[in-house]
């Protein structure tokens, strides 16, 4: 009885969103299209970029206590978007998925806060370290977030191609 029901409710709804009850007002359309705005550029546009970023440090923000709270939140949140992507895989391959656990959890090493800060130019280099090294379990983000905090030398970790930045 159920199967019946779902059935007629299925086909019920499959005739009434027919793509022939629908029709398109091109001249609406292009009315439309005349008078939008395209965005892409301003979005996308590295003088916006580098201008956001004065600004923040105008207002007083310092580009070292937000790449300390990045090293402390990167492996965390790492460690939620690998879970999940995880998840869905491996529910999406029925199973099979779960078998490619560990390239899920690469997230979780990632130097999310020195490229931020800059690596000038290092940076494919730094985050292939950091992954190969496992980001000392964890350590290191650890570390660095706390040398940022406590060390005010911006020149210091700022633009640093170092893979240990606080070390001389």
């Amino acid at each position: 009885m159920k199967q019946t029901f779902f059935l007629l409710l299925f086909l019920i709804v499959n005739i009434a969103a027919s793509a022939n009850n629908y029709k398109l007002d091109e001249s609406n359309l292009n009315v439309l299209f005349e008078s939008s705005c395209d965005i892409s550029y301003m979005l996308t546009s590295s003088e916006l970029m580098k201008h956001g970023i004065e600004s923040a440090a105008a207002a007083g923000e310092k580009r070292q206590v937000v790449g300390a709270i990045i090293a402390f939140v990167g492996p965390v949140g790492g460690y939620i978007v690998g879970t999940i992507a995880y998840f869905v895989f491996a529910v999406a391959t029925l199973g099979l998925g779960a078998y490619c656990f560990p390239i899920f959890y690469i997230p979780i090493f990632l130097p999310y806060h020195r490229w931020y800060l800059g690596t000038n130019g290092n940076g494919a280099n730094v985050g292939l370290l950091y992954c190969v090294t496992l980001n000392w379990c964890g350590v290191l983000s650890f570390i660095d977030g706390i040398m940022l905090l406590i060390d005010d030398t911006e020149e210091k970790y700022i633009e640093n191609p170092q893979y240990v930045m606080w070390i001389d």
